[in-house]
């Protein structure tokens, strides 16, 4: 992590008061995300891609692979099912950083009152027996060390400065509680559809969502969640996130929990 010199403190400080005298307002522009929020745009980003395999198992079966397979699924669903306009950061099986992402996501095509982000990953570990599924939000501090090793392996293609977070973390205030809210839904929709593991046990009880300083989680303006959809690294669970039938189920169950979040907003 990189330490600030005295100017950038003082511009933290500096900032940090304007946001108490002036909440609604971030560097003199209004924060569209405390308007009402209407749901319109779902932006879906199949992690990793290219170069960038993501988790790999002892097998060759690759995170990228997966999530690419989920994430076209899910659009086709959206489109088919709903209403809203679906869009992926990355269509095909191609390397796009952690900035053109955002980039992506933060054009002003989706606004932060009508859009949200969907960041699909898979898990691995040492331990093979691990298994289950997580959400997470974004948050200035992992909610535990499995979660920090985690943000350590998503962030390595951008170099990360915990007090640009904090601004971060005072921008997105505004639309926290669809955050929060989205990735509770569509957790507990996932884990009660699928007959998967909760492995959001050891997150808040008040939330019960956890909580980690992802970069596309950080930058991106309107409310995003990043899914870990199953272990690459267990035999079963890997088994399945191949399998076309499966990830059609995940999808089905992701329209489903989109669907119920935009009935909530009604």
């Amino acid at each position: 992590m990189q330490f600030p010199n005295p100017f950038k403190l003082l511009i933290i400080s500096l900032f940090l008061l304007l946001a108490l005298l002036r909440p609604k307002t971030i560097a003199g522009k209004v924060d569209q995300t405390n308007t009402e929020f209407s749901l319109k745009y779902i932006v879906i980003d199949p992690g990793h891609g290219g170069k960038d395999p993501g988790c790999v198992s002892r097998s060759g079966v690759a995170e990228k692979d997966i999530t690419l397979a989920v994430s076209r699924k899910l659009v086709e669903f959206l489109r088919e099912k709903t209403e809203y306009e679906a869009f992926l950061t990355r269509t095909d099986d191609r390397f796009v950083s952690l900035r053109q992402r955002v980039e992506f996501a933060n054009q002003e095509i989706f606004p932060p009152n009508q859009s949200i982000l969907l960041s699909l990953h898979c898990n691995s570990f040492k331990d093979r027996r691990i298994h289950g599924m997580e959400s997470f939000k974004f948050d200035l501090d992992a909610t535990d060390e499995l979660a920090a090793e985690l943000v350590e392996r998503e962030n390595a293609q951008e170099e990360v400065d915990k007090f640009d977070f904090m601004i971060i973390s005072l921008r997105k205030r505004g639309n926290e509680k669809y955050t929060r809210q989205v990735a509770q839904i569509l957790q507990e929709l996932l884990v009660s559809q699928l007959g998967v593991k909760n492995r959001n046990l050891s997150a808040s009880e008040k939330t019960g969502v956890r909580g980690a300083p992802f970069y596309i989680l950080a930058w991106t303006k309107m409310p995003s969640i990043l899914l870990e959809l199953g272990f690459i690294s267990n035999d079963v669970e890997r088994k399945k996130m191949t399998e076309e039938k499966y990830q059609k189920e995940i999808a089905s169950t992701l329209v489903r929990g989109i669907k119920k979040f935009d009935r909530q907003l009604q």
